[in-house]
């Protein structure tokens, strides 16, 4: 009686120890209807760097509020224009073309080649990606009058991009 009670509880310790492991093993999925979009995330590492007071830091997030479903429309608004195949080979395409150490315009570029939109769908693509584009500028202009100009500067929101304008011409 004894010897059997010993072995139930040794290999019902086995199992717990078993069905842990494979419970630790297994990853994670990230739910990415709870995550926040691309553009607040990068904003929020550079808002990292600089002093935010308490009253700022809750109307940045009230404006995150605010924008967190614009944005996520305007990026499904992207995503459609394109079926799963297409996005998946224009990813492999743009992944390849950063091994080759291409940089900014020509991986999309090679990435645009690689997918044969027709001209309704490219126009339908520049449309949204501009709108995009549109929703992520007013985003961040609305935590950038937040701020104050050296928390700007030390956040690296203090102005246009270097090299970005149109460069004179010489008289």
């Amino acid at each position: 009686m004894y010897r059997m009670a010993k072995w139930t509880f040794v290999l019902a310790l086995l199992v717990v120890i078993a069905s842990s492991a494979t419970a630790a093993g297994k990853k994670k999925k990230k739910n990415k209807a709870n995550r926040a979009p691309q553009a607040i995330s990068k904003l929020a590492k550079s808002l990292a760097k600089a002093d935010l007071t308490a009253e700022q830091q809750q109307k940045i997030e009230g404006v995150n509020a605010e924008y967190t479903p614009k944005l996520r429309e305007a990026q499904k608004n992207v995503a459609a224009v394109l079926s799963p195949e297409l996005r998946k080979k224009r990813n492999q395409a743009m992944a390849a073309a950063r091994k080759a150490g291409k940089k900014g315009k020509e991986i999309q570029a090679a990435a645009n080649a690689a997918i044969e939109l027709s001209t309704e769908q490219k126009e339908s693509l520049a449309s949204a990606q501009a709108a995009n584009r549109e929703v992520q500028q007013a985003y961040r202009k609305a935590v950038v009058a937040v701020l104050e100009p050296a928390q700007r500067k030390a956040a690296g929101l203090h102005g246009k991009r270097k090299g970005k304008g149109k460069k004179k011409k010489a008289a």
